[in-house]
């Protein structure tokens, strides 16, 4: 049996348990500082998330929506660079901005 050490429950964390839970049979052991208070930021994936939970957790888009507080992305808006612009992604493609901590959960 292969073992594994993931260090840090944050959302790279998070995703690394889920990935190799999921894909493997590795043992996996995750060590955090359980005394530290998880940190409430939003956070904003790339197309790829919301199809690797549906296929790890089952999860629809609309669950994952709601489960982790999210909101669907259809571009980016940069503000205050040269100039304001939006990154409109390519069509049917869509992000999310999530709670880092419920995807911890």
């Amino acid at each position: 049996m292969k073992k594994l050490a993931i260090i840090g429950k944050g959302t790279a964390g998070a995703l690394a348990v889920n990935y190799f839970s999921h894909y493997t049979d590795y043992e996996i052991d995750l060590y955090f500082d359980s005394s530290k208070k998880p940190q409430t930021v939003g956070e904003g994936s790339q197309f790829p998330l919301l199809s690797h939970l549906h296929d790890t957790l089952n999860l629809s888009w609309e669950e994952a929506v709601n489960h982790l507080d999210g909101h669907i992305k259809k571009g980016i808006e940069y503000i205050d660079w040269r100039k304001d612009f939006i990154h409109h992604f390519p069509m049917p493609y869509v992000a999310l901005h999530f709670n880092s901590v419920k995807l911890q959960e």
